[in-house]
């Protein structure tokens, strides 16, 4: 599996695009793409979304 964080989210399997329409999917899978390899507690992972939301509003 491969993704690509610059731009748009993209994950590939096997060159082959998988879609993540809905950002209630990408959002989190960003923010632990981005931290690969460090713990990221729940408490974190809310606070950030939450953080997000509020910026962008509904």
């Amino acid at each position: 599996m491969e993704f690509r964080l610059l731009g748009q989210l993209e994950v590939l399997d096997n060159g082959r695009g998988i879609a993540i329409d809905a950002p209630r999917q990408r959002a989190p899978l960003a923010l632990l793409l981005l931290h690969h390899g460090e713990p990221v507690a729940p408490e974190r992972l809310a606070d950030e979304l939450w953080a997000r939301r509020r910026r962008l509003g509904p």
